[in-house]
């Protein structure tokens, strides 16, 4: 069996396609890993209609699917819905009694997920994907269905006056609590380390556990991926680089990439240093040739060579120049040519830099033993997942820190720390000035 429907709803499109419906679907015994992966599934083919890339969402489905609908059907079913709802701007895996949940029927095993959605032109929505074991027994989506969901409830109204009393900065034992409320009640995580600096120096409260299965208490020393605060750190080296002399924001980026790699140009314009860091390039989130073997780890195959045939074949839609679309693609470009021009891979510059002249001495990329030691496990929905690698985007994504280094960085970025190094701090405030002219709209799509 198989459905398509569009139908109208106020003034917007929805879409069924419901190829997993072909029997009562019974419970499964849930399975992390296989978890783990549906929602990688998932979150991927969700990605590639955000970039409104449905032509590829096909291609990427289960063979059920396909076999289902055809490409052309889709595309228009998919670009209709998109074209009514909007622009996302926030999305996040549902848990609790929306937790993902593994099921079966006639067709095969999968796996429900649903996401709590927003968009530019609709406040809230639920997506439900249904990624099932393909026939190679790889996790594909089969199903994907959207509708309307209750709106959360409105922001509280500030104080309209001045006289308002201020509200009392939270102490230790309010943080505390908050997280205990988060961890051991609502469930939302298994451990968290909140790092305080101000005038009077820094303090770390913790909760919880470095790992679901093994209660290792955390600490100040606990090390986490820091994900896409090392954006961060690529854009103060950037301006690091600036005041050297060694780079210029309006350098093309073909200054430093190999004389067999063209840039992308639109109307007679190149790409320059300073718009891969402002995210106004034009370049797309991700690269589109981006096929990932393992969707748990999906950065980690992507390389230098497949970097550079993407440059030499993309052709933006997009002009480079004002407007601002998150590009995890920008930002790892941008770190690996500024790792091109000083001679050393990122994680070296970074360390040379940065993290060396802070004594971030449990900061990088590498997992050394001493790292091993404090390295916490990530988790989705309370599951562990794997560490990312990021050999060619590092720039984007890939730094480790712990809290104690992380208050470090960010009292150096405030010019609080007791000898402050002057030539950083002042990079990173160059990090943190917006141009007086700047017309720079706000950004369409949310980051994954």
């Amino acid at each position: 069996m198989k459905v398509i429907r569009t139908h109208l709803i106020a003034p917007v499109l929805w879409f069924v396609v419901a190829l997993v419906a072909v029997a009562p679907p019974s419970a499964k015994a849930q399975d992390a890993e296989a978890t783990r992966t549906a929602v990688a599934a998932a979150e991927a083919f969700l990605r590639l209609l955000d970039e409104g890339k449905y032509a590829e969402s096909w291609d990427s489905s289960a063979a059920a699917f396909r076999k289902a609908v055809t490409r052309g059907q889709w595309q228009t079913a998919a670009q209709q819905v998109r074209g009514g709802i909007g622009k996302l701007q926030s999305r996040s895996v549902m848990s609790g009694a929306d937790a993902p949940k593994a099921q079966s029927n006639a067709q095969g095993e999968f796996i429900v997920v649903k996401f709590f959605a927003k968009y530019s032109n609709l406040e809230a929505a639920i997506e439900t994907v249904a990624p099932m074991k393909d026939t190679d027994g790889q996790y594909r989506v089969s199903g994907y269905f959207v509708r309307p969901a209750p709106a959360p409830p409105p922001a509280p109204t500030p104080a309209a006056t001045s006289d308002a009393p201020k509200k009392a900065a939270l102490n230790d034992d309010d943080i505390k609590a908050l997280l205990r409320e988060r961890i051991d009640v609502a469930k939302r995580g298994v451990g968290i380390v909140v790092g305080i600096v101000d005038g009077n120096g820094t303090r770390i409260i913790s909760h919880g556990v470095a790992h679901v299965d093994r209660k290792v208490a955390l600490d100040g020393d606990a090390i986490f991926e820091i994900g896409s605060i090392t954006k961060t750190f690529t854009a103060v080296l950037l301006a690091d680089m600036v005041a050297r002399g060694e780079v210029k924001l309006d350098d093309p980026i073909s200054k430093y990439l190999p004389k067999s790699v063209k840039s992308p140009m639109v109307d007679g314009r190149e790409i320059t240093l300073e718009q891969l860091s402002r995210h106004t390039s034009g370049l797309p989130r991700l690269p589109t040739n981006m096929a990932p073997k393992d969707l748990a780890n999906p950065y980690a195959d992507y390389t230098v060579e497949q970097l550079y045939a993407f440059l030499n074949n993309y052709k933006p839609t997009l002009p480079s120049g004002n407007r601002v679309a998150y590009s995890n693609l920008g930002v790892g470009l941008l770190g690996h040519l500024l790792s091109l021009r000083a001679g050393m891979s990122f994680e070296a510059l970074v360390k040379a830099r940065i993290l060396t002249p802070l004594n971030m001495n449990s900061s990088g990329i590498t997992i050394t033993p001493a790292m091993q030691k404090h390295m916490t496990t990530g988790h989705h929905q309370r599951l562990p997942v794997p560490y990312w690698d990021l050999p060619t985007l590092a720039g984007a994504g890939a730094l480790r820190s712990s809290a104690n280094d992380m208050l470090k960085y960010l009292a150096t970025n405030m010019g609080l720390s007791a000898g402050v190094d002057a030539t950083l701090h002042a990079a990173m405030q160059q990090t943190q000035r917006r141009p007086d002219n700047d017309a720079t709209t706000r950004p369409s799509t949310r980051p994954v």
